[in-house]
């Protein structure tokens, strides 16, 4: 995805889109959509559904164990990297290099997922509203790694169940071994929606920013063996 800031024949010059984040939003539905769980991988900007039990209706019928498919950022955003010269100003890092336009570029650095959350239909985690206000402000504070909520002053942050600390990254554990957070906890399996945002950055008048998204599935003999099998394919 290319994306280009052109403004309207009113735009300023000096024109600058503040704060800006691109979002991999999916409401993945994997066979049965009813039983589904999500996760990710925050080392490998990976985003991904899984069945949360072995068997799928959907699966069954071709005598296979359910998949799991997820969703990478292989290539962020760019942002610049700064350090100071010996005069203590601000110059660009020339030993950092982002991938861009199918190339290097020097000074800068790709941003990995930075924030990974979920919503459920029918729970209190539910759907932004649609076609209201309101619904745009929820859809901020998803993107910055918080609850749909409306308050984009006074965000709810997510908070693990295991540790009690506050995070932008939901479902982080590692299912294949049950450590950490992992979905189930505290809605039960069903119909999942997910999120993973990339950002913030800015981008003046004129600006060209990139992201490449990879869509990936894995399947093995078992829904667990499945998530392995596609991270695997990830790396």
């Amino acid at each position: 995805l290319t994306v280009i800031y052109k403004g309207t024949e009113d735009t300023p010059d000096d024109a600058r889109i503040e704060d800006m984040y691109f979002s991999q939003w999916s409401d993945p539905d994997l066979g049965d959509y009813g039983d589904d769980f999500v996760g990710c991988d925050i080392d490998l900007s990976l985003g991904y559904v899984y069945n949360s039990t072995d068997s799928d209706a959907r699966y069954d019928a071709y005598d296979l164990a359910p998949p799991a498919a997820g969703y990478d950022f292989l290539q962020g955003p760019i942002i610049p990297v700064y350090i100071q010269d010996d005069d203590g100003n601000q110059i660009l890092d020339e030993t950092s290099e982002a991938i861009f336009d199918f190339g290097k570029r020097a000074g800068y650095k790709n941003l990995p997922m930075t924030a990974f959350v979920y919503f459920a239909a029918g729970s209190a985690i539910d759907d932004p509203e649609l076609n209201e206000y309101n619904g745009t402000k929820e859809w901020y504070n998803l993107l910055r790694g918080f609850e749909p909520q409306p308050d984009v002053d006074n965000p709810q942050p997510y908070s693990d169940p295991y540790t009690g600390e506050e995070t932008k990254f939901t479902m982080s554990g590692d299912p294949t071994r049950a450590t950490g957070w992992n979905d189930g906890v505290p809605l039960p399996a069903g119909d999942r929606r997910m999120v993973m945002a990339t950002g913030p950055f800015t981008m003046a008048l004129g600006d060209t920013q990139e992201v490449v998204v990879a869509v990936l599935g894995g399947i093995s003999t078992d829904r667990l063996r499945s998530v392995s099998q596609l991270k695997f394919n990830d790396q």
